[in-house]
C-alpha cells in the first residue's frame, strides 16, 4: 500500500511536466506544419509565375513571327495617315513599312507586360531567363528601329 501511495504522489507531481512536454510536442508539430505549408505556397506561387512567364514567351515568339511575316493584308495599312502630296507609288512603299510597325503596336501590351515582369522583380528565371528576355526586347526594338527610317 505504501508503494501505491508513493506512486500516486509521483504521478501527481509528474503530470504537469508530461502536460508541458505534450504541449511542446504539439507546438513543434504545428510549427513544422506551418513551415511546410508556407514553403508549399511559395513554391506554388513561383510555379505560377514561371508558367505565366513561359506562356508570355510563347505568345511573344508567335507575335514576332507574325510581325516578320511577309504576307500583308490589304486592311493592315489602312491606319496609316497619308501625306497630302504622296503619290500612289510612295503610298504603296510607305504602306509596306507601316504594316510591321502596326503589328508591333498591336502587340505592345504583350511586350510591355514582359518588360514589366523584368523590372518589377517578378522575373525569377535567373541570368539565362533575363538574357532571353533582353534578347526578345532587343529583337522587337531592332525590328521597330529598322522600320522607322522608311517612314517619314
Amino acid at each position: 500500500m505504501c508503494f501505491w501511495a508513493s506512486l500516486a504522489d509521483f504521478l501527481v507531481a509528474v503530470a504537469p511536466v508530461g502536460t508541458a512536454l505534450a504541449a511542446l510536442a504539439a507546438a513543434v508539430a504545428a510549427w513544422k506544419a506551418l513551415s511546410a505549408w508556407r514553403d508549399e505556397m511559395l513554391g506554388k506561387r513561383k510555379a505560377e509565375l514561371a508558367e505565366d512567364a513561359l506562356t508570355k514567351f510563347y505568345q511573344a515568339e508567335r507575335a514576332i513571327s507574325i510581325i516578320r511575316s511577309p504576307i500583308v493584308g490589304t486592311s493592315e495599312s489602312e491606319g496609316r495617315e497619308r501625306e497630302p502630296d504622296e503619290t500612289e507609288k510612295e503610298s504603296k512603299i510607305l504602306d509596306t513599312y507601316y504594316v510591321p510597325l502596326g503589328r508591333i503596336q498591336s502587340q505592345n501590351e504583350l511586350f510591355s507586360d514582359l518588360y514589366a515582369r523584368k523590372t518589377d522583380g517578378a522575373w525569377r528565371a535567373g541570368y539565362h531567363g533575363q538574357s532571353y528576355l533582353r534578347c526578345l526586347i532587343a529583337c522587337v526594338v531592332l525590328v521597330s528601329s529598322s522600320l522607322l527610317p522608311g517612314l517619314r
